[in-house]
């Protein structure tokens, strides 16, 4: 069920089947669905830029220690059905290029990869999260610049604002590892320092969210939905 905020106020429900929803074979746990909204739906459109990808995390030098932030909906604060109140948690990555063991790769049958590459986040989450997109931001950078005529070091503050798609939350690791779903699975990737992750955000980086993306039944969608729009405007 997706559940939406209307321009005019209340919510407004759309029902989804598991056929309508793209994902790959023996991937990660991420899942696309094509959907068309009418006006009267309150959303923001990211434009498939806004997903980062290794190259420009490279690019950007994101790594860990940046600032991110996750917007969700935690169903056990609003509480109903008629509500759809959004909440956000800011934190910075704490891991990058993780592994780990996806809890349902084998007992499920869901087709996901069993060993999963993650990013984890110093964020406190619970469940209600998953699926929430995590953003990378910088609001401002500065220079630190080096006068070689007096020696002296000036600093200059640049304007530099950046926002990306990190990627989606998936998981969390709870207090008790030993009683956590997760647990047992992340002791088994991670044994030694299993202990050390409580506490912590899982998220599927955005790359793999591109790589449904661009299974080539969603391309063509979306290519003959921009051709239809052009040709709507007399373009």
């Amino acid at each position: 069920m997706l559940r939406f905020n209307k321009k005019d106020g209340g919510t407004e429900s759309i029902k989804t089947t598991n056929e309508q929803w793209h994902y790959i074979d023996n991937h990660y746990d991420v899942a696309v669905l094509p959907i068309l909204l009418n006006e009267g739906i309150d959303f923001v459109h990211a434009d498939i830029s806004y997903l980062l990808t290794d190259a420009e995390m490279i690019k950007q030098e994101i790594d860990i220690g940046e600032d991110c932030f996750m917007i969700g909906r935690f169903v056990n604060y609003d509480g109903g059905s008629n509500i759809n109140k959004p909440s956000m948690r800011f934190s910075q990555i704490s891991i990058t290029n993780a592994n780990i063991i996806h809890p349902y790769s084998k007992d499920r049958n869901l087709g996901y990869k069993e060993n999963q590459e993650a990013i984890f986040l110093d964020m406190r989450a619970r469940t209600g999260y998953s699926g929430s997109p995590v953003f990378v931001y910088r609001t401002q950078g500065s220079l630190f610049h080096e006068n070689l005529k007096d020696n002296e070091e000036q600093r200059f503050l640049i304007p530099y604002h950046f926002m990306r798609l990190l990627g989606i939350q998936w998981g969390i690791i709870g207090d008790d590892l030993s009683a956590n779903s997760f647990g047992e699975e992340i002791a088994n990737a991670n044994p030694q320092n299993a202990n050390d992750l409580k506490n912590m955000s899982i998220v599927c980086p955005a790359k793999y969210i591109l790589e449904v993306l661009n299974k080539e039944e969603l391309k063509q969608q979306r290519d003959n939905t921009n051709k239809l729009l052009l040709q709507q405007r007399g373009l």
